[in-house]
């Protein structure tokens, strides 16, 4: 499929999306930044080869030569050349065990060639690592120390928000 520079609506895009996304699934969703020195090939094939679902999906974003540029003061402040993410989709909760087993062994094996992952797209109770460059994290958690110091607004939905105001780790 090509799209580009095609006219669309939101309407358009949130049909697409729950299309992509139906109700009544079950989902588990990682990704990394991988390390730009990686043999990216060969450390994404499992997941690309061995989808635990049908209607599972991995992608792979090329992030060069923008990922090269410096970031300008935002939280968004970390990428390297090659981002991927995947999403394992199932329908019955009898296979959740085998389905979220796969996921987090899949991610144990790419983790030491990432450099860090997107946070959107995160289950900070299954695994924590570096969303941040160091400086931005820093500021951060400054900010949210400064405004929230009792930390009574909801923090990362880390396991219990054991994070609290103090914030997410942020290491690999």
């Amino acid at each position: 499929m090509k799209w580009f520079a095609r006219p669309t609506s939101l309407p358009q895009e949130y049909a697409a999306q729950a299309a992509a996304n139906p109700e009544g699934h079950r989902y588990c969703a990682d990704n990394a930044y991988i390390d730009n020195k990686a043999d990216v090939a060969e450390v994404l094939e499992e997941a690309f080869t061995n989808l635990p679902s049908r209607k599972s999906f991995a992608l792979w974003y090329s992030m060069a030569p923008t990922s090269r540029r410096p970031l300008p003061d935002m939280a968004l402040s970390m990428q390297s050349d090659h981002y991927f993410a995947f999403y394992a989709i199932w329908e019955d909760e009898e296979d959740d065990q085998r389905i979220q087993t796969w996921v987090l062994d899949v991610m144990d094996r790419i983790a030491p060639h990432g450099v860090g992952q997107y946070l959107g797209d995160s289950d900070f109770q299954v695994r924590n690592t570096k969303y941040w460059a160091n400086d931005q994290a820093k500021k951060l958690m400054e900010v949210r120390r400064k405004w929230d110091p009792e930390g009574r607004f909801c923090g990362y939905l880390d396991r219990g928000d054991g994070s609290g105001a103090k914030g997410l780790v942020n290491r690999l």
